[in-house]
């Protein structure tokens, strides 16, 4: 079969490395975002394993919001960095979404490139990294929330696990580290 005649249109040139490892990277630190602000909304709501197992398949979003109000009724200052979690997150999947799900192939000068089909225009290295950084950012915030939690229940103000219910957390884990 000619190639040029091909169903799926003429042939893409394979991506570098470096682009590989981009669109990697930005998708596994919004995955490690979202695992941190589910276990940080496990020990905020006091959820059971089969309570927090039912939130795993919800958007990143929906986490979001109902860390937002289960750190509202809890401490103040998570109940702040739980909002600007919601605020980053917002930023740093739609940088992702530009990123991960753009068109890739072949520029018009024979370099690897992205095409943003909404916006009708080619990413830029520039864009790339923004997308990283916000993701990095969104991962780090999510950090934190997860960290205060986990000293809010080893001060006690999150009551330890009771039975079928509630966190059992230990910041001595040696987890984790920034």
């Amino acid at each position: 079969m000619d190639r040029e005649k091909c169903p799926f249109g003429p042939p893409q040139i394979s991506l570098s490395h470096d682009d590989l490892a981009a669109i990697g990277q930005i998708a596994m630190l919004e995955a490690r975002a979202k695992a941190s602000t589910l276990a940080a909304l496990k020990g905020l709501a006091r959820l059971s394993s089969d309570e927090w197992e039912d939130y795993h398949n919800q958007q990143f979003k929906q986490i979001t919001i109902k860390l937002i109000a289960a750190a509202e009724k809890v401490d103040a200052d998570l109940h702040s960095k739980a909002l600007r979690l919601e605020r980053l997150r917002g930023i740093s999947q739609d940088d992702r979404h530009k990123i991960v799900h753009a068109g890739w192939g072949q520029s018009p000068d024979g370099k690897p490139a992205a095409y943003d089909v909404k916006r009708k225009s080619w990413l830029s290295r520039a864009e790339i990294q923004r997308a990283i950084t916000s993701n990095e950012q969104t991962d780090r915030l999510a950090f934190v929330c997860l960290w205060d939690t986990a000293k809010l229940v080893e001060e006690g103000i999150i009551p330890q696990r009771t039975v079928g219910a509630g966190p059992a957390m230990r910041l001595n884990s040696g987890l984790w580290k920034w």
